[in-house]
């Protein structure tokens, strides 16, 4: 009976230093994905920033011409 127990426990031990080996490398795994994560977020946002600021330079850049363009052909002469 004794030895059972005895088996029992240190199988025990075991399973405990081979769970906290799998925890460590699991801790370290989810802080690469995390970081990793974070960078493609990043890229993301970056690229999204990047497409807005140019579509937004098109739209201002004809905006600019058209008026200049309406103000060109529509001036007032002002009478002497």
């Amino acid at each position: 009976m004794i030895d059972r127990i005895e088996y029992h426990v240190e199988h025990a031990v075991d399973y405990v230093q081979t769970a906290t080996q799998d925890t460590k490398k699991a801790l370290k795994y989810q802080s690469k994905a995390r970081r990793v994560s974070k960078n493609y977020a990043m890229e993301s946002d970056l690229k999204n920033l990047t497409m807005c600021a140019i579509s937004l330079g098109i739209v201002l850049k004809k905006l600019l011409r058209e008026w200049l363009n309406y103000y060109k052909n529509n001036t007032l002469e002002v009478p002497e």
